[in-house]
């Protein structure tokens, strides 16, 4: 990479090594230090983002970091809200309804919250807020489910930046199914998705019976869809035949006029010649998966493997930035990890509780104690403003109630930086604002 005679510049964030599981390793930055003892380090020490409150908190977190040196902060001298928000509830869901009410009150430049807590004397100038503002991130995508249902029982717009949630769409799934078909990796789960896009009339019925002809005959799908242009199928009448046949050669014709696209180009050509084209302009949902998926599309040129496109999205899950769309007036939700790169003025970092934050997988033995406290780190250094930090005194967990401590690392931030709240003592103001609760 630096031939003799040349200089190689390396940037990176040692605080901010999260994707272990991705191969990522905090090693590689001391490894490289001291592979070559003569490189000059330069530290960036300003935070352009982040108020002192916030920086001085997560770095009270990430300090105790083993082997991490300990003299070393981000400053930015950005003043304003000198402490953390901490937010006890009762159980998960009424965390998800404290969070939805705090951003009820600061939505529409209300900026009751402060007042509301008796942290100012209600000479604090209020602040104009709108949804895309709000972030609320969370350790596992199970706690987005539960806050994304409340959020929707109470009218507050929110995006989940999660690729489970752009595949998930149907007619989206639809729509990769039929890709997935002509690339030729398809399963008889893709055809029996895919087949009404055409609009041909071949019913449930007679899929079952091509099904199982085809399961008889231990044919892929493939295999099934060229013999059935071939040879009459017991139960299906000629004319139904002929719908396959149409089918199968709507495929061929497809493949041949795709052959030389890239994967965007791909999907554009299957939304223009399926029904995904009406579902695209009539359903505003449907068409953000579309837009999401061709922005993941992009990172693949001409010819790519279809199957290494599904293979390699698959893999993706756990960071989920590309997925975050910033020009929509919604709240937020994704995962710690899918945070990263981001910014926003307000951040809720929901379930900050032990074995939450730090995250304890079922029966493992061990926590990766050092890589989830900078994914803490991480998640923190997200607000620019204002950050809330909740937690549950009770959640059901695999389906029992379980009772919750807070968070470990919520307790390193020294109390004078954190400002304890009940979800009893939030108040409803009874000025005119928006009643989302």
């Amino acid at each position: 990479m630096a031939p003799p005679g040349k200089n190689i510049c390396v940037i990176g964030d040692p605080d901010q090594s999260i994707y272990g599981f991705r191969g990522s390793d905090l090693i590689y930055f001391n490894r490289f230090l001291s592979d070559y003892p003569n490189s000059e380090v330069i530290n960036l020490a300003r935070n352009y983002r982040s108020t002192e409150t916030i920086l001085n908190a997560s770095t009270q977190v990430i300090k105790k970091q083993g082997g991490r040196r300990s003299d070393f902060r981000t400053y930015s001298e950005i003043y304003g809200i000198k402490s953390l928000s901490i937010i006890e509830s009762g159980s998960e869901k009424a965390e998800a309804v404290a969070i939805g009410k705090q951003i009820e009150q600061m939505v529409g430049g209300m900026g009751f919250h402060s007042v509301d807590f008796g942290k100012v004397d209600g000479n604090e100038p209020t602040v104009s807020r709108s949804f895309s503002d709000f972030a609320v991130l969370y350790r596992t995508a199970r706690q987005g489910k539960v806050i994304a249902e409340v959020f929707g029982k109470a009218g507050i717009p929110y995006q989940e930046a999660s690729r489970e949630s752009i595949f998930n769409n149907q007619y989206a799934a639809k729509m990769i199914s039929f890709l997935k078909i002509i690339g030729g990796c398809g399963s008889y789960a893709d055809f029996e998705k895919s087949i009404s896009l055409l609009g041909l009339g071949i019913g449930k019925k007679s899929l079952e019976v091509f099904k199982s002809w085809a399961f008889d005959n231990n044919f892929t799908l493939e295999q099934a869809l060229n013999h059935v242009r071939q040879f009459p199928l017991q139960g299906i009448k000629i004319e139904l035949q002929l719908k396959f046949d149409t089918f199968i050669r709507k495929i061929d014709e497809m493949r041949k006029n795709m052959f030389k696209l890239t994967l965007e180009e791909k999907l554009k050509h299957i939304a223009a010649h399926t029904s995904i084209s009406t579902k695209i302009n009539e359903d505003k949902d449907v068409k953000r998966s579309f837009e999401m998926i061709k922005k993941i599309s992009r990172n693949f040129g001409q010819g790519v493997d279809i199957n290494r496109f599904f293979t390699s999205a698959a893999l993706e899950t756990k960071t989920d930035t590309d997925i975050y769309d910033s020009g929509v007036e919604k709240v937020a939700l994704m995962t710690l990890h899918a945070s990263k790169g981001l910014e926003f003025p307000v951040v809720f970092i929901a379930g900050c509780e032990k074995d939450f934050i730090p995250y304890r997988r079922p029966q493992a033995a061990n926590i990766n104690m050092d890589e989830e406290r900078r994914l803490f780190y991480v998640a923190m250094t997200r607000a620019k403003e204002k950050l809330y930090l909740t937690y549950t005194k009770n959640r059901r967990i695999y389906g029992k109630r379980v009772a919750r401590e807070v968070s470990p690392f919520v307790q390193d931030i020294e109390d004078c930086l954190k400002q304890y709240e009940a979800t009893e003592h939030i108040k409803k103001k009874s000025q005119t604002q928006l009643k989302l609760f």
